[in-house]
């Protein structure tokens, strides 16, 4: 008896040994099976690592999990080819907004487009993917301090403000402009409202910034002319192609809304953004370029007066460097000043035959050494200074009291030979009468188109300054 109840426990043992492996299986099964779906719908990108499944199946699930959740970002990130100076993004494909919307749930939304519709949508998606790029630029722009601590063997903390400038908050403007791309790519990928957003950008004051990074172009410039620092910091050279990006970002915008604007002339979509949103879009990139051209070419000038100020000796110009004013024309010449103060008095000539003009120049044989300095509300007269390359001033006045004519207009009447001038020369002899300090000047150019250059020069600012 006692046998037999051994053998009834050991049974029923084992029993119930076989029935709770077998639920605990089950449970498990099933719990894989519902954790597999929430991996699906939960993870943005498809771990291949993670994956217990065949080939076959491993490429079916991961075909299925990129439908799902491949992002924007990601997907860009995956194509940025690093190198050089440059972060560009590459596809092997000529469509990747076609590659990526097929391999995504929206797949089968661009069935039916034809081949003017997918250049419309790939135009509108390289706006996107230029912007990312353009970000990685300004990424290694930012970092550039922190990743060279030997800028501070070569560089001030003063001249080290105005090598990068304001880049950190241009980076900062253009992330925010990048994640509303993205958003809005997401909630439609046709880019329905992808102008729109770019256009306020250019009209809300949110790219104003670029107008103060701009402005700083020349001293940037100027900072790292020097080859010597690039013997300590040999990435400044990479350092001169970064620094010039976001004003070629700037230039870029009306470019790629403007191939937007060609291709919607072809295009018939429904989908397509409205016409009137390019072209106001493409309108306000224009200005706004036009804008930072200004203000690049206002810089120049006034980097150049400062420059000319500094090469200026002699006789103090003050307020030279003005906002309103520029350099406008440089041309080499033979001055000379007539000692009795007489416009009357022929150049180089005098009844006794001896001159009535001091001569700038050592002699009518060597090259010019005098230069008039033609600036947009004014003229200077001065001596070449070739070794130091300096300009000592002779003489200045405003365009409006510079009175400029042909010498024979102003002759006596004297027959008489007039000495050290060749028929050559005669051609481009001309009188300068500076009236408010009631000087006159006999000027020799050393061509007839420098003389007619800075005549029809002078003329037309001497207009625009009444």
């Amino acid at each position: 008896m006692l046998n037999y109840l051994i053998l009834v426990v050991v049974i029923l043992s084992l029993v119930s040994t076989y029935i709770l492996k077998f639920i605990r299986n089950d449970g498990l099964s099933s719990s894989s099976s519902i954790n597999g779906e929430d991996d699906h719908r939960d993870n943005d990108l498809f771990d291949e690592n993670n994956s217990p499944l065949s080939r076959s199946r491993e490429s079916s699930r991961r075909k299925a999990v990129y439908r799902r959740n491949s992002q924007l970002n990601e997907y860009l990130e995956r194509n940025l080819s690093k190198g050089g100076n440059n972060d560009n993004v590459q596809f092997q494909s000529n469509f990747p907004w076609k590659t990526y919307v097929q391999n995504s749930r929206h797949g089968n939304k661009i069935q039916d487009l034809d081949s003017t519709e997918l250049k419309m949508f790939e135009s509108l998606f390289e706006i996107i993917l230029t912007e990312k790029s353009y970000l990685s630029q300004l990424d290694r722009l930012t970092s550039f301090d922190e990743l060279h601590p030997e800028l501070e063997e070569v560089f001030s903390r003063y001249n080290k403000n105005l090598l990068f400038g304001n880049i950190h908050q241009l980076y900062t403007i253009n992330q925010q402009l990048y994640h509303s791309f993205e958003t809005a790519f997401h909630s439609d990928v046709f880019m329905s409202q992808l102008l729109t957003i770019l256009s306020e950008y250019f009209t809300n004051g949110s790219f104003e910034p670029y107008i103060d990074y701009i402005k700083g172009h020349e001293e940037r410039n100027l900072l790292l002319s020097d080859e010597s620092k690039c013997q300590i910091v040999p990435d400044l050279i990479q350092l001169r192609s970064l620094i010039i990006v976001p004003m070629q970002r700037i230039t870029r915008y009306p470019l790629l809304v403007q191939n937007v604007l060609r291709i919607s002339e072809k295009c018939s979509s429904s989908k397509q953004p409205n016409r009137k949103i390019i072209e106001k879009c493409y309108q306000n990139a224009s200005c706004f370029a036009t804008k930072c051209n200004k203000a690049l070419d206002d810089e120049r000038k006034l980097f150049d007066l400062i420059e000319l100020k500094k090469q200026l000796i002699g006789d103090q110009i003050g307020d030279l460097v003005s906002p309103n004013r520029s350099i406008v024309l440089k041309i080499m010449v033979k001055l000379f000043e007539n000692k009795t103060g007489t416009i009357s008095t022929p150049i180089l000539s005098s009844k006794s035959g001896s001159s009535v003009f001091k001569s700038y120049s050592s002699s009518l044989t060597n090259k010019p050494k005098s230069i008039l300095i033609l600036l947009s509300d004014m003229l200077i007269l001065a001596e070449y200074k070739s070794k130091k390359n300096q300009y000592l001033v002779i003489n200045h006045d405003r365009l409006d009291q510079v009175q400029f004519e042909n010498a024979n207009s102003v002759r006596d009447g004297s027959n008489e030979s007039i000495e050290k001038l060749s028929d050559d020369s005669l051609k481009t002899r001309r009188i300068l009468t500076l009236r408010s300090s009631d000087c006159t000047y006999g000027v020799i150019f050393t061509s007839i188109d420098d003389e007619n250059k800075f005549a029809s020069q002078l003329q037309e600012l001497t207009l625009n300054s009444l």
